[in-house]
């Protein structure tokens, strides 16, 4: 993974740091990163892809196991049924259906975004055969404490993740692409432990770009280049990631609490200030496979709870956005982003929430101390 030194992002990387409405501060970063491996990254990756495989082989042998018990209780409850036949024959008393009990078997996945400083092959827990049992036997019990038919509620990562099936090694080395860009973006932390299911795939990158657009307006207006910012700003992105034949994702861990944020890591890496409260945030992957080019584009914006005596003192007057000189003008007039909102119904992202998507992850809570 290869940070790559485009010149265009960077000018719009800095017109997005500190840029300050009234009291609000919007701080993002647009990085591109090649997909290609070498050194430490191997390394990384071949340490994921063992790790992948325990886990799906622990999963399957998990799902062979419950199905095996639902079939061993199906067989008991056919030759009871027998039974209970031969004595209604005889006594002619009637007997009450067996009632379904469902077993909720969802497995708890510890916290796994820490402080790290970077990605480190310690971190990276294999699942071991002594814990693989603990949870069969426990099953297991569970099972033999219902005398009645079983219906087993699996829910297995691996299977059926945001980003696809995990049997298939290009959708292993996706996760480890994504892991590897966030490690390279913010390192101070460590992503290695992070879930399939803290993943969201968005359907399109119009979807993306309007709800970008929606966070940025107010921003653009305060720029040099005004109505042209988020065109240009979009015209560079596609330059870098060709947005048509890209696939978007976003990292939408699940929170613990009502008062958790799972995305404070980004207020604190991208503001950087103790006296920010997140307004709100995004992060888009934007990855094209056949550049091997994975960018990154997150933001986020804070209010500063402590107001400088300066700003106290302009009593009404309004700050808005410094940005220096004006950055180049790129394509201006004839681009393909200048219509302002793309119709997600076209590109089949009119029913896409980020919040419903954050409130769908089904992997236990992270946060980032």
């Amino acid at each position: 993974m290869k940070f790559l030194e485009i010149d265009r992002l960077a000018q719009l990387t800095a017109q997005l740091t500190e840029a300050t409405i009234c009291e609000r501060v919007i701080n993002g970063r647009i990085e591109a990163f090649t997909m290609k491996r070498a050194g430490t990254d191997k390394k990384f990756a071949h340490a994921l892809g063992e790790k992948y495989q325990n886990e799906i082989m622990a999963e399957e042998t998990e799902f062979s196991n419950l199905k095996r018990m639902q079939k061993n209780r199906s067989g008991s409850s056919g030759s009871s049924s027998q039974g209970d036949d031969n004595i209604r024959k005889l006594t002619n008393s009637p007997t009450s259906k067996a009632k379904r009990v469902r077993i909720d078997v969802n497995v708890k996945k510890e916290r796994s975004v820490s402080l790290g400083g970077g990605p480190s092959l310690s971190s990276l827990s294999l699942p071991k055969s002594s814990s693989m049992r603990a949870r069969s036997d426990s099953l297991m019990m569970r099972s033999r404490s219902n005398s009645a038919d079983v219906n087993i509620v699996t829910n297995f990562p691996y299977s059926n993740s945001p980003l696809g099936d995990f049997h298939d090694t290009s959708t292993q080395r996706l996760m480890t692409d994504l892991i590897l860009t966030l490690n390279a973006s913010f390192p101070d932390y460590d992503f290695s432990n992070i879930r399939p299911g803290w993943f969201s795939r968005v359907p399109s990158f119009s979807v993306a770009m309007n709800r970008t657009n929606e966070r940025l307006s107010e921003l653009a207006a305060c720029t040099p280049q005004g109505d042209t910012f988020l065109p240009q700003l979009w015209n560079a992105i596609d330059d870098v990631t060709d947005l048509n034949e890209s696939e978007v994702y976003s990292y939408v861990p699940p929170s613990r609490d009502d008062d958790d944020d799972p995305l404070s890591f980004l207020a604190d890496s991208l503001d950087g200030t103790d006296s920010a409260m997140p307004l709100w945030s995004f992060n888009f992957f934007f990855v094209n496979k056949a550049l091997k080019r994975i960018l990154l584009f997150t933001c986020v914006q804070t209010m500063r709870t402590e107001v400088s005596v300066e700003s106290e003192s302009e009593n009404d007057e309004v700050r808005v956005a410094d940005f220096g000189s004006p950055g180049r003008v790129v394509r201006s007039g004839n681009s393909r982003f200048d219509t302002g909102t793309i119709d997600e119904e076209d590109e089949g992202g009119d029913d896409y929430d980020m919040e419903d998507s954050m409130n769908q992850a089904v992997a236990p809570p992270a946060t980032v101390a």
